[in-house]
């Protein structure tokens, strides 16, 4: 086959005040590299020791230099896992109980640097139970068990009765006893109102010493149960799941909005361009209402002004404690990854593959959301707040994060 010859190009295809084009390779400045051959190394070694140590020396000096730049850049971005320790992670593990921290160990188990304080939630106590429920059983209780026996050091003096000094104490403590039973008021009333009844009265003058007695075991087996109760309700006793309900109900007290919108530190989000947010109160909710009736000029005279937007409809009350805002549910995340994250370091963790898969879809879910909130509330009190608390830095969110 005879080989394939090229036409002559057709002169309409070219043109002769078109130019070549610039390659924008020509027009950057020209660089040099060192970029020697093995051969190049060992002929300029044995030509000129001393300036090839002088060479050595430069290019271990900038290692040196990036590496420490590189470590700088890496601990300021933060792990795209555990971001930036803070208290409030930290106080996560022993879910607010433990006052100081954990003091880091070196290699041979002495401490490196002294422990520092965390955030503590007291309040917070196991099988979701709150203090205050606590103190308020016990004292319950208290009242439930309470004996009728009284100290004479305590006692009230009861008003005198006529004829209550013919007998003595025990005549006059008979004749009480007959008179209140008259008046229809009895012991049960006695027991009710807080006082003493007249039984308790008169078995106390009887054997004070055995009254004393009594009185001090029941406040020793009332204090005894009352410290079984805050050791059974006490958090240390818990499981992880015990300690997981109970950063829950932390979060929800800490980043929840019904909490932050009331919190005059943490300012809300600033309005659009454009966007006049409506006044509740006496002036142009009020005013509106009464030009409506009167006269549309009239209206709008005792409204904001023509010139501003129209008024928008008032935000809606929270119902109840806020539980899905962006933030709180960032804050679970978090604290999910950072359980997980300790699970998988201890023991044969690092062979746990559904393990590794749970992390790698928690860190990608709360990056989206952190996206999502950076929006939105980017620069405002809520979004500041967020970031400085949990420690959330710029690994956490930005580029592609990789485990």
């Amino acid at each position: 086959m005879p080989p394939r010859i090229p036409g002559v190009q057709r002169l309409g295809t070219a043109s002769p005040l078109s130019k070549p084009s610039a390659s924008p390779r020509l027009l950057l400045p020209l660089t040099q590299t060192a970029s020697l051959s093995q051969k190049e190394k060992k002929r300029l070694a044995k030509q000129d020791p001393y300036r090839w140590a002088q060479m050595q020396q430069r290019k271990n000096t900038h290692l040196e230099r990036r590496a420490v730049l590189e470590a700088e850049r890496a601990a300021s971005r933060g792990d795209p896992v555990r971001g930036l320790t803070t208290p409030f992670v930290e106080s996560l593990d022993s879910a607010g109980q433990a006052p100081l921290s954990k003091a880091p160990l070196d290699d041979n188990g002495n401490p490196i640097a002294e422990p520092h304080p965390l955030p503590t939630s007291p309040h917070l106590l196991n099988n979701l139970v709150h203090q205050d429920e606590l103190e308020a059983a016990l004292a319950n209780a208290y009242e439930l068990t309470r004996k009728d026996f009284i100290e004479l050091d305590k006692a009230q003096s009861p008003p005198q009765t006529p004829g209550a000094e013919e007998g003595g104490g025990a005549g006059r403590v008979v004749a009480e006893a007959e008179a209140r039973k008259r008046a229809g008021a009895g012991e049960l009333e006695s027991e009710l109102d807080g006082t003493v009844s007249i039984a308790a009265e008169a078995a106390a003058r009887a054997d004070p010493d055995k009254t004393r007695l009594m009185w001090e075991a029941q406040e020793a087996a009332h204090a005894k149960a009352a410290e079984a109760l805050r050791r059974i309700v006490h958090l240390d006793a818990g499981s992880a799941r015990d300690r997981k309900l109970a950063n829950v109900r932390r979060i929800v007290e800490t980043f929840g909005r019904h909490v932050t919108d009331a919190d005059p530190a943490i300012p809300p989000r600033a309005p659009a361009r454009g966007y006049e947010p409506k006044v509740v109160g006496e002036g142009a909710v009020e005013g509106e209402g009464e030009g409506e009736g009167e006269g549309e000029g009239e209206g709008e005279g005792e409204g904001e002004g023509e010139g501003e937007g129209e008024a928008q409809p008032a935000k809606p009350v929270r119902a109840g404690p806020d539980t899905g805002s962006s933030e709180v549910q960032i804050a679970l995340l978090t604290a999910k990854i950072r359980a997980l994250a300790n699970a998988l370091e201890t023991g044969r963790g690092y062979r746990d593959k559904v393990g590794k898969r749970n992390l790698r879809l928690l860190v990608h879910r709360r990056q989206r959301l952190l996206q999502y909130m950076e929006r939105k509330e980017r620069g405002s009190g809520r979004w500041t707040h967020l970031v400085e608390t949990l420690g959330l830095s710029e690994a956490t969110y930005k580029g592609q994060i990789t485990l």
